[in-house]
C-alpha cells in the first residue's frame, strides 16, 4: 500500500471539509419553522365551542417534507390543565378560505399551556408510532388547522389557541364556525394564529452528490500524486 505525506492527507480532508461547509444548511438536515405569526407575545382566544376550527394558511419556500406542527395555547391567566382536543388537520391549499383536500391527520393532539408551543411530530400522541411526513413542492401552500373537542367561548380560565399581538394578516388565518370558513380578519380576530408547519427541505445538493465529489478529489490527487 501506498503511504501518502501526512501534509498531502490534511490537505485532502480540508478539501473534503471545505465542499461540505460550502453545501447548504438544507444538507445537514436543517429545519425551516414556516409561520404567518409572532407570538410571543400570545394573547387566548376564547371564543371557540365544539366542532370549531382555526386555521394558518402557510407558503412553502421550498421542497421537502412536512415533519412537524407547533401550537401556541395558552390562557388569560396562565396555568390552565392540559386540555386535548379532536384534531390537527395538514390539508392543501385550495380557494381561501376553505382548505383543500387532506394530506394528513394527527389525532387527539393534547395541548399545554405553556410560554412557547406545543410540538407535534406523530400522527398518533402520545404513542408516537407513526411520525408525521407530508411531502410538499417549493410555492404549494398547505393549511393546519385545529379542531376544538372543548368548548372555550366566555371562560377566561379556560386554555385556546394564542393571537399574535402585531395585527393579524388578510388571507392566511381562517375560522370554521356555524358550517362555513370564513377570513379570520373579517371576524374580527386581532391577530394570526399561532399555528406553524416545521420544514425539512430536501438535501440539495444531495449526501451522493457530496460523496461523489469527495471521491473526485480523491482521484484527482493519487493522479497527480498527492494525497
Amino acid at each position: 500500500m501506498r503511504s501518502y505525506p501526512s501534509s498531502s492527507k490534511a490537505t485532502l480532508f480540508a478539501a473534503c471539509g471545505a465542499l461540505l461547509a460550502l453545501a447548504p444548511g438544507s444538507v445537514r438536515g436543517a429545519e425551516v419553522i414556516l409561520q404567518n405569526d409572532s407570538v410571543p407575545p400570545g394573547t387566548a382566544l376564547t371564543s371557540f365551542i365544539t366542532g370549531e376550527r382555526v386555521a394558518s394558511w402557510l407558503t412553502i419556500p421550498t421542497t421537502g417534507h412536512i415533519v412537524g406542527v407547533q401550537i401556541f395555547w395558552g390562557s388569560m391567566f396562565g396555568g390552565s390543565p392540559p386540555s386535548t382536543e379532536t384534531a390537527i388537520t395538514i390539508s392543501s391549499g385550495a380557494t381561501f378560505p376553505t382548505p383543500g383536500t387532506t394530506l394528513a391527520t394527527i389525532a387527539a393532539p393534547t395541548l399545554v399551556d405553556t410560554a412557547g408551543p406545543t410540538e407535534f411530530r406523530h400522527l398518533d400522541p402520545p404513542a408516537n408510532n407513526v411520525p408525521l411526513s407530508v411531502p410538499v413542492t417549493a410555492g404549494q401552500v398547505i393549511v393546519v388547522d385545529l379542531e376544538f373537542l372543548n368548548t372555550n367561548a366566555g371562560n377566561q380560565f379556560a386554555g385556546s389557541i394564542e393571537y399574535d399581538a402585531d395585527g393579524i394578516q388578510t388571507g392566511v388565518n381562517s375560522v370554521f364556525a356555524s358550517g362555513v370558513w370564513t377570513d379570520a380578519a373579517s371576524l374580527g380576530v386581532p391577530g394570526d394564529f399561532g399555528i406553524r408547519a416545521i420544514l425539512v427541505p430536501i438535501p440539495e445538493p444531495s449526501g451522493a452528490w457530496l460523496a461523489l465529489a469527495a471521491a473526485g478529489i480523491l482521484l484527482v490527487s493519487r493522479r497527480r500524486g498527492v494525497a
